[in-house]
């Protein structure tokens, strides 16, 4: 793979990346005079950019890497990237990638035909978007494309509707704006197979994540997965109101192991069928014990998926919460009995409240087939720091 470049005209700005038309400075991530040829593909014409690609499947045709600034990336919110493009020959996957060059972000198909396509690419904020992506997604088919333009504009951080309502919204994109950026320490309680951790460190990469999973096959995926990743730290333990041992519930689906059992109506309630496994022994730590023992003063967020453990938790963190040493809490909070003892919204909420806390909003509900709202996820904020 190699970089080739084309000269632009216009005024220099941001350090050499951005550029200034009609005297307003541009961010510009993306460049068409910028980009990454790869696998072989050849540039046939400079304007309009005309690429064969390559022969076989998935195989990167060429990136459009992002060239903003990490300063300026870090102020910017969600973004849509649009790409005209016109394929040629064969079949384009368009796509955003992760900074860990591995995982699209978002990605769609273009089909050949004579007429330009526009495809309008939504992505998180600007700095977990390593490059923009045109790839060959037939079979033992060559690809050729002309790419005609390429622009970012900036997507609002809160829906656009008068009100947000129950309706699909992002609790990363509400934390980063709400906190300007400036998260430097995460506590992932109930880490699973680490899926959030990872958008915790796309959306904040300069942050220290521990990650807590109890189970030890789980904890050791967990391991595994973030072994290259320093800022990433696994803890084999269960969170609670004491330092102690205590009784894993486990089943086929890790999410849903608990420190409770299940209740008789369990079943009906979850979204899919689970099996019910030995239970294991597990250590279990506190916040407060944690937060000294690793001399952390001070956590940005605490993330709480605890499947119905969520106020031992929360009490387990009564010195941090008592001296306001925590900005911003997310809690996955039942309004159905699924576990037995299990903590409830409202008893989440009462003691959140009696502590400063006061509720941003409520996120990604699961309801039953009657309509019923069962669980989903709350932010909650110190309103006295």
């Amino acid at each position: 793979m190699r970089w080739l470049w084309r000269k632009w005209t216009g005024t220099s700005t941001l350090g050499g990346w951005g550029r200034k038309f009609g005297g307003v400075p541009q961010w510009t991530p993306f460049l068409l005079d910028r980009y990454e040829l790869h696998d072989g593909s050849i540039v046939e014409s400079d304007v309009p950019l005309t690429i064969r690609g390559p022969f076989h499947r998935w195989h990167y045709a060429v990136g459009f890497p992002n060239v903003c600034p990490v300063f300026e990336a870090a102020r910017r919110g969600p973004v849509e990237v649009q790409i005209g493009i016109t394929v040629l020959e064969g079949k384009a996957s368009v796509g955003l990638l992760r900074g860990n060059e591995t995982d699209f972000i978002v990605q769609q198909n273009v089909e050949s035909g004579r007429s330009a396509t526009v495809l309008r690419l939504t992505g998180p904020c600007l700095r977990n978007i390593s490059s923009l992506i045109v790839r060959n997604s037939n079979t033992d088919t060559p690809l050729r494309f002309v790419v005609h333009s390429l622009t970012t504009k900036q997507r609002p951080l809160v829906a656009e509707t008068p009100y947000r309502g129950f309706g699909k919204k992002s609790i990363l994109d509400d934390l980063n704006r709400l906190s300007e950026g400036r998260v430097r320490s995460i506590f992932d309680v109930g880490a699973n197979v680490g899926d959030l951790a990872q958008e915790f460190a796309d959306t904040f990469p300069t942050a220290r994540i521990d990650a807590f999973e109890p189970h030890p096959e789980v904890s050791a995926g967990l391991h595994r997965r973030f072994e290259a990743n320093r800022d990433i730290t696994v803890v084999q333990s269960a969170v609670g109101e004491t330092i102690s041992t205590h009784e894993l519930h486990c089943f086929s689906n890790s999410a849903v192991n608990s420190l409770y059992p299940i209740t008789a109506a369990a079943h009906r309630l979850m979204d899919s069928e689970v099996t019910t496994l030995p239970s294991i022994s597990v250590p279990v730590t506190t916040i407060d014990a944690h937060m000294k023992k690793f001399d952390i003063d001070h956590l940005d967020i605490l993330k709480i998926d605890a499947q119905g453990h969520e106020l031992a938790v929360l009490k387990g963190a009564e010195e941090a919460l008592r001296d306001k040493r925590i900005s911003f809490i997310v809690a996955e909070l039942n309004f159905v009995p699924v576990y037995k003892g299990q903590s409830y919204f409202s008893q989440v909420a009462h003691y959140l409240h009696e502590r400063g806390y006061e509720l941003f909003d409520l996120y990604n509900f699961v309801y039953s087939d009657d309509g019923q709202v069962k669980w989903g996820d709350g932010l909650f904020r110190l309103t006295e720091p």
